[in-house]
């Protein structure tokens, strides 16, 4: 927790706007149960909130024991939003040489509809915002994150495959939705699905 505390003052002095903490337990040891797991967190976020000024958003796994308890702590505990859901690299292993690699799969189409499902449970059910993460891939998945109640979305794979042009193909997008819709802003559908 110490590190984690003087990284964070570390980074707000050199002029950060606003940290992302990602949360993530690989738990080796059988006597470690998931409320201890989670209170360090918890206590994590908390210590980090009280030595900065600048917004604290927290990335998380959906391998909680009970998803809505915790994000919901996380708010209680000051999280200025919650991403779902952070992406792992795992390890492969090579069979004709025995050995271990790491490996990065890009998101495909469909991993999106995990962190949509949260975020529609979610939405109404803490006031901090939510961050539909993991598989958005182009404007669709944006507005579906959006009508699901997400305050904003991250999407990495799809600037891999399609370039940073991506960018302006997923906002032109949303726009044209948005006035075959009618809708004059984001918050006039943001949540219509939740």
């Amino acid at each position: 927790s110490e590190g984690w505390v003087k990284f964070a003052k570390d980074l707000e002095e050199a002029g950060v706007n606003g940290l992302e903490l990602n949360f993530y337990s690989l738990p080796l040891k059988e006597d470690v149960n998931a409320a201890e797991i989670e209170e360090k967190q918890l206590n994590t976020l908390k210590a980090i909130k009280s030595v900065v000024s600048i917004p604290v958003g927290v990335k998380i796994s959906p391998y909680y024991t009970n998803l809505t308890a915790f994000v919901k702590k996380l708010d209680e505990y000051g999280a200025d939003g919650v991403t779902l859901f952070n992406r792992f690299f795992q390890p492969e292993i090579d069979i004709m040489s025995e050995t271990e690699s790491v490996t990065f799969s890009f998101s495909q189409t469909g991993d999106s509809l995990l962190p949509l499902r949260w975020t529609a449970l979610l939405s109404d059910r803490v006031s901090c915002p939510l961050t539909a993460g993991n598989g958005i891939l182009d404007e669709e998945d944006v507005i579906k994150a959006i009508l699901a109640g997400a305050a904003s979305v991250q999407f990495v794979s799809t600037l891999y495959k399609n370039g940073i042009p991506q960018v302006g193909t997923m906002v032109a997008g949303l726009e044209k939705w948005m006035e075959l819709k009618g809708y004059a802003s984001i918050e006039d559908f943001k949540g219509r699905m939740s």
